[in-house]
């Protein structure tokens, strides 16, 4: 499209022009500056660090090519590609009832300069001298620095910055050094530039210190304010705010979505002295993506992103790989929120306020009478911006109206053209030129206030126009996983393993605790631990790896999924990225079978694997939804022990281990991993319940004082993820907490959990078990008993027959007292719930002392309970004292006797309107007539020593009969009172099995057939002499007894080679060879016969 503006440069830059530049004249009249050097008011200067090539200026200007008066967003930098003729922060507001609007656009509002006095209700600011160079446009990179030369960095700033600027003006290695060390050096960090405090005083030190933004390969820092009334009025007619405005610009030379990314920083303050009412921001821009005649735009609210791309298959100068480019708001403007929000501001968190998210998007037209670009230089052109900020048309403030919908919304085009879904571009006009906003607002500023909003522009390209839009999204998606990291690089600890050699078979353990634990409690940032990954390697380097396992946790996630760029199809696809199984962890890999060559494992042949850790993201917008570590690459080479040594164990065995204390009913078990570095010595476990969880300890107890090998280990699942120590994995298959692990009944079951399981207790159906009222009903966390005072409990019931008569509700009827004399009838604590007002007329005599209280202890009474409860783990069996509870509702029985309803069609027990008739047994001896004020309390108030309770129901009107019992049988769970011991088999060292072992000295290949696996040029060949002690001399003759060579082994190796040469150093002839090995620490001889073929060798160069 042809430019109007009145932009005075060199003659050739128009060489630069695009061609588009001369097609579509729909831009609005500006004047530019003309070319400088060193003015500090409209300083231009270019970031270029990663794949893109820009340009910014301190007057808010983006993306605007100053010298040649067209795009600057270049992409990819150098190609001469663009993606946006100009871009700008601009914003909106009343200011004593008047609109006003400020930033830059088209045209900027803007001076260089902070201002150094603000404003008053009386007073207007003050600006400073926007001449004074300190109020330039800096530019720093953290690797061309004071410390170094220009010779250090002469050929950086050849390669990469000279050919990219020198396209526009004169510039040298030099110059750009100069112009570098002098921006560090003069880094206005007491203007707010932002830079890394090293000695952390608080004032940047140029020899110390880096200027920038953390971790950023590149970062541009000015500020300016809107006090020039000539500016403001001749952007928009607007008059001055009186607004500082600070602009960070970064980026990352770092592969991936970084390297097409650029961040900006806008920090507006408000020094006008004066309130700012319904004020918003936004990002504005003209994108030109290639050919600026056929572009569409849209918005993705999930995102907070405006984007645009390419209205028809192919570009003019992209072609059909057309990218997708956008505006992301990856922080919006912090207002209060709930207690439990969170915003981020200033790089740093805020509790009790949230980030504004995007609330318009809009879009306007050059060449439409309704969707026209806001007026410049007249003061309806403020009235049109404002009206865009509020998200509705410019030239009637009218809102747009969503055709799919029929609603108004301040949202256009939020259609997805890659499924052709929902509100699309293209209807209200052709492909062609666009501009757009995203808009965030409305907030208020007072005097003083700050705002801190970050802006992504993002550019993807991918198989064609529609593609680049699915990966335009995934990389704002990252960005956004990246944001909340603060822009740190989430990199997962790389696991360290461990393979010992072991005779023909591979055993890799990654299971050092320190390492185990820093890599599996990472959870920040989006992402947190999930499994590892072990892969076997044809070679030395992570290439064409075979992955042999994933072990992962047990927490429903198992496979992960992620969109890939498929380079077949030149396109992204959704695929498998880790393949977990859902299975638990698991830190050891043992095998026999070579996975890459599927041959069994040899010994003395190197085999390679590696080992990684993973992550997965724990947000639905986290991108990428995976991270994997860095492998470990680790070389194993299987071998038998060394001569003389027998390993006491092999990979699997079980260690006997036995129960020396308590009374556990869980199973510990000592499996061998690792037999190289099995000990040989006795262990003790014991336990811990100190606080609220149990956890063991594992003590080597050979040693003097014993050592502590493991403690606070609190896992007790069972499965494979233990720690492995001294060569052995202990497991744990128990509970740590007691409970009710099942009963037994003798003669009639009278009890039944119909009707009585809605509380979910453990045992008898979920009608019985471990529990009280106090917990239950959420007074108290905890229980009051320890899991070691819970004990097995034998219930024995009296005589006791149906009373219907008594009360006249006979699914309620209680029972006839002491209808059979029967010592198992109990004295019980009576507790009632409910109010003192009775329920029924019939209560009111088993009531008297109620108050409204609900769950009180009422009282205590003879033959209150139709069986009693005893202790059978005491010698000889304790009564143990029993509670009942009653419930004062029209559906309860409330007649001073446990006699809880029948089960079948019957009211349910648990119930709030129901009787529940429950039973408690205490931890406390059954005290006959005298009660025990420990229990005459409020149940569910207080903590109660209860040690059994059930909410069951009676199976039909059957009577309890003496002789009928119910036992209850407790879980018994490792507590302190347990300790388990086991001894783990020794390897051992001796001469007499070293004697043995001479018969297994041995030589590989044989025969030699002119090449083996393990050598690694044609250059290098030998054979390999194995299962040999520390000393010995090896002789090698031919048949015809002539001595050719004579190797002296004295090292701890097994092994030795000989690289088929003779003491002259010449290779030896083909043929059959004796070697005879003498072993002076033994005295003894072993004699081999081996074959060798040479091969041919023929010269690489003649």
């Amino acid at each position: 499209m042809l430019s109007i503006r009145s932009v005075h440069c060199l003659v050739c830059a128009v060489l630069f022009l695009p061609s588009s530049l001369l097609l579509y004249g729909q831009k609005p009249y500006v004047t530019k500056p003309s070319l400088y050097k060193t003015a500090t008011n409209d300083h231009y200067t270019a970031i270029l660090i990663n794949n893109i090539f820009n340009f910014y200026s301190n007057n808010g200007d983006g993306s605007y090519n100053i010298y040649t008066g067209g795009s600057g967003f270049e992409y990819p930098k150098g190609s001469g590609l663009t993606a946006s003729f100009e871009d700008g922060f601009v914003w909106g507001c009343y200011q004593n009832g008047e609109i006003k609007v400020g930033g830059s656009a088209y045209r900027h509002g803007l001076q260089a300069g902070p201002i150094i006095t603000p404003g008053s209700l009386l007073v207007k600011p003050v600006a400073a001298n926007p001449s004074d160079p300190r109020y330039r446009l800096y530019r720093v990179r953290p690797d061309i620095n004071p410390v170094k030369t220009l010779a250090d960095v002469q050929e950086i700033l050849t390669d990469e910055e000279v050919p990219l600027m020198g396209r526009y003006e004169t510039v040298t290695a030099s110059s750009l050094y100069d112009q570098y060390i002098k921006d560090w050096n003069e880094w206005p960090a007491d203007q707010g530039a932002p830079f890394i405090d090293n000695n952390h005083n608080n004032t940047y030190d140029p020899a110390i210190d880096i200027p920038g933004v953390k971790g950023a390969s590149q970062t541009l820092w000015h500020v300016s304010n809107d006090l020039d009334s000539n500016k403001t009025k001749y952007m928009y007619g607007s008059l001055p705010i009186g607004l500082e405005f600070q602009r960070t610009i970064w980026a990352y030379k770092r592969k991936g979505v970084l390297d097409n990314t650029i961040f900006v920083r806008n920090l507006l303050i408000n020094k006008s002295g004066l309130r700012l009412d319904s004020m918003y921001v936004a990002e504005w821009s003209d994108p030109d993506l290639g050919d600026a005649g056929d572009d569409l735009c849209g918005c993705d609210t999930s995102r907070d992103l405006g984007f645009i791309y390419n209205g028809r298959n192919s570009d003019s100068y992209f072609g059909t790989r057309v990218p997708s480019f956008g505006y992301q708001l990856l922080q919006g403007p912090i207002i209060a929120g709930t207690p439990t929000d969170t915003a981020f501001f200033c790089g740093r968190k805020i509790a009790g306020y949230r980030n504004q998210r995007m609330t318009a998007f809009n879009f306007f037209l050059g060449a439409s009478a309704m969707y026209t670009d806001p007026t410049q230089g007249a003061y309806i052109g403020t009235i049109m911006m404002y009206r865009l900020l509020n998200g509705t048309i410019s030239n009637t403030g009218a809102p747009y109206i969503n055709p799919i919908t029929g609603e108004p919304t301040p949202f256009a085009f939020t259609g997805d053209p890659v499924t052709k879904q929902g509100w699309l571009d293209g209807a209200i006009a052709p492909p062609g030129d666009r501009r757009m906003m995203d808009v965030s607002g409305p907030f208020t500023m007072m005097p003083n206030d700050t705002q801190d909003v970050i802006i992504a522009a993002v550019i993807a390209q991918a198989g064609d126009r529609l593609s680049s839009i699915s990966y335009l999204r995934l990389s704002v998606d990252e960005i956004r996983t990246l944001y909340r990291s603060r822009f740190e690089p989430i990199t997962p600890i790389a696991p360290h393993v461990s393979a010992p050699s072991l005779n023909e078979e591979i055993v890799l353990t990654w299971s050092d605790t320190v390492k185990t634990t820093e890599i599996e409690s990472f959870n920040q940032d989006g992402y947190r631990f999930e499994g590892y990954n072990v892969y076997a390697l044809p070679g030395p380097e992570f290439k064409d790896p075979v992955r042999l396992a994933t072990y992962d946790l047990k927490d429903g996630i198992g496979y992960i999924r992620d969109m890939i760029f498929d380079e077949t199809r030149n396109d992204f696809i959704e695929a498998t990225v880790q393949w977990g199984t859902d299975e638990g962890l698991c830190r050891h890999y043992e095998m026999t079978t070579d996975s890459i060559a599927k041959k069994f494992i040899a010994n003395y042949h190197t085999y390679y694997f590696a080992v990684s850790a993973y992550y997965t993201a724990t947000q639905q917008d986290a991108r990428p939804r995976s991270l994997e570590s860095d492998p470990t690459i680790v070389a194993v080479t299987p071998r038998p022990p060394n001569p003389g040594v027998h390993w006491g164990t092999s990979y699997g065995d079980t260690v006997s281990v036995r129960h020396l204390s308590g009374k556990s009913d869980g199973l510990v078990t000592s499996l061998v991993i690792d037999p190289t570095t099995v000990t040989g010595h006795a262990y003790k476990i014991t336990f811990d319940t100190t606080g609220d969880h149990t956890s063991w300890v594992l003590q080597d107890t050979t040693v003097n004082p014993p050592r502590t090998v493991l403690t606070n280990q609190t896992n007790f699942s069972n499965a494979l993820d233990y720690p492995i120590v001294d060569g052995v994995q202990l497991r744990f298959n128990g509970r740590t907490t007691a409970g009710m692990k099942d009963w037994s009944s003798t003669g009639t079951r009278r009890w039944t959990w119909t009707n009585a399981d809605s509380l979910r207790l453990e045992g008898f159906g979920g009608a019985m078990g471990w529990n009280e009222p106090s917990v239950i009903f959420h007074v108290n966390s905890q229980k009051t008993l320890k899991s070691f005072d819970i004990h097995r409990v034998q219930i024995k019931f009296a005589d006791a027959r149906s009373d219907t008569a008594n009360n006249g509700y006979n699914f309620y009827a209680g029972w006839k007292p002491n209808s059979v004399p029967d010592d198992s009838f109990s004295y019980g604590y009576r507790y009632v719930a409910g109010g003192n007002l009775p329920a029924r007329p019939e209560f009111t005599p088993y009531l008297v002392g109620k108050t409204q209280e609900s769950w009180e202890f009422l009282d205590y009474k003879k033959g209150a309970v139709p069986f009693s409860a005893w202790d059978m783990e005491t010698t000889p069996p304790m009564r143990l004292a029993i509670g009942f509870s009653e419930n004062n509702t029209a559906g309860g029985l409330v007649d001073g006797r446990y006699w809880p309803p029948v089960g079948v069609n019957g009211q349910g027990n648990t119930r709030a309107s129901g009787p529940q008739e429950w039973f408690f047994i205490f931890n406390k001896p059954y005290t006959d007539a005298t009660p025990d004020p420990a229990l005459q309390k409020n149940i569910v108030q207080n903590a109660m020593p209860i040690m059994w309770m059930g909410t069951v129901t009676r199976r039909l009107e059957d009577p309890y009969k003496s002789g009928d019992a119910i036992e209850i049988i407790p879980f018994y769970p490792f507590t302190v009172n347990d300790i388990y011991i086991f001894q783990t088999p020794a390897s051992t060292n001796t001469v007499e099995q070293a004697i043995q072992d001479i018969d297994r000295i041995n030589v590989f290949p044989n025969p030699y057939f002119g090449l083996q696996g393990l050598e690694t040029s044609s250059y290098d060949q030998f054979i390999t002499f194995t299962h040999l002690p520390r000393r010995a001399v090896i002789r090698i003759f031919t048949l015809s007894g002539w001595l050719i060579r004579t190797l002296v082994k004295d090292d701890p190796s097994s092994t030795m080679r000989w690289n088929l040469t003779n003491e002259s150093n010449f290779s030896v002839a083909g043929g059959m060879y004796i070697a005879y090995i003498e072993l002076p620490d033994f005295g003894k001889t072993r004699k081999l016969k081996f074959a060798v073929i040479i091969r041919t060798m023929v010269p690489e160069h003649y």
